[in-house]
């Protein structure tokens, strides 16, 4: 059990980062598939939830283990416990970072280990909005 203290550090959370998680579709709002202007079939990312995170850089030997795969680019994002954190995965869902405009594809979800509070998004930039 956490004392007062350590609770009120928890909210003291600096999570200063925007994020966009976005989900990825293939069809429309009527079931119809996406289609582009060949009718091919196609998919395409839309924002889905608006959250705050703490931006939390790899340290440690979690740093050296993503340098030795080439994944420098790999941050972790702190974000509060909200219901829907558990249908977020790793294929169908990225994260913007919407002060950056930077692209990151999700690596992996855990929970802090702690009474549940916060939820932890693993990712890797992958890229930067147009624009």
């Amino acid at each position: 059990m956490k004392t007062k203290a350590d609770k009120m550090k928890d909210l003291q959370t600096n999570r200063k980062h925007k994020l966009i998680i976005q989900k990825k579709i293939s069809e429309d709002e009527s079931g119809n598939p996406l289609e582009d202007e060949w009718g091919n079939q196609t998919e395409e990312w839309v924002d889905w939830k608006t959250v705050t995170a703490e931006k939390l850089e790899l340290y440690g030997q979690e740093y050296y283990t993503a340098k030795s795969l080439g994944e420098e680019q790999t941050v972790k994002w702190k974000i509060k416990h909200v219901t829907f954190v558990e249908e977020i995965d790793t294929v169908n869902h990225r994260v913007i970072d919407v002060r950056k405009k930077d692209i990151y594809d999700i690596k992996d979800t855990d929970y802090l280990k702690d009474d549940g509070m916060w939820f932890i998004i693993k990712a890797e930039k992958s890229g930067e909005l147009d624009g």
